[in-house]
Formats: structure tokens, C-alpha cells, sequence
């Protein structure tokens, strides 16, 4: 038995995107980490990279 996919709770950050801020999870992926070790998320859609505190006063903030 196939194992089940896990969910994202991460929607997708370009306005361009025909997801954007729409189906938490739709085709993103995660890809890696960022130098500062935040994730990184790529949309299968759009073909970007962003993370996940995009759009957010926390963008970029080192904490």
C-alpha cells in the first residue's frame, strides 16, 4: 500500500500564480533551506521559489 502524500499548509506567494494565496498545498513542494535555515517552498504552477513568511511583517526578520 502507497503511502499517503502529507499536506502543506502553504499556499503560493506570486500574484501572478493562477493559486495565489488559493489551495493550501496545490503542487508546492518543499525544496530545500535558505542560508538563514528558513524552508524553502517551490509552486509547480508558477515555476518560483518563496518562503513561507512572504507577504508577512516577518519576511526577512532574523529571529
Amino acid at each position: 500500500m502507497a503511502r499517503p502524500r502529507g499536506t502543506i499548509n502553504v499556499v503560493c506567494q506570486n500574484p501572478r500564480c493562477k493559486y495565489y494565496l488559493k489551495e493550501k498545498g496545490k503542487d508546492i513542494i518543499k525544496s530545500g533551506k535558505y542560508s538563514t535555515g528558513h524552508q524553502r517552498y517551490y509552486c509547480k504552477h508558477c515555476r518560483t521559489y518563496f518562503m513561507e513568511t512572504k507577504g508577512t511583517p516577518l519576511y526577512r526578520r532574523r529571529l
